[in-house]
């Protein structure tokens, strides 16, 4: 059976957004994970919550430093336009 497609809209219960947001973060971990691994490239992932949805952070490396590095070369958005 095929699944069906997801209709892209707020989910106005709270534990039904938490549920899809435990299983989204895990997707997403997944595909970087294999990213990193096919391209050989080094990833970083980072999954926030709404404030106040009691749902934990996500920081996720491929390998360590990584949000270092990006940190270190990333242009403050003030400078960009």
């Amino acid at each position: 059976m095929p699944r069906r497609k997801v209709e892209m809209r707020f989910i106005e219960n709270a534990r039904a957004r938490a549920a899809r947001y435990a299983k989204r973060s895990k997707g997403l971990q997944k595909k970087a994970s294999e990213l990193a691994t096919l391209c050989g490239v080094p990833v970083a992932l980072v999954c926030a919550s709404a404030a106040g949805d009691g749902a934990p952070r996500l920081v996720w490396e491929s390998e360590e430093g990584v949000l270092e590095r990006y940190r270190a070369t990333a242009v403050p958005p003030e400078t960009c336009a």
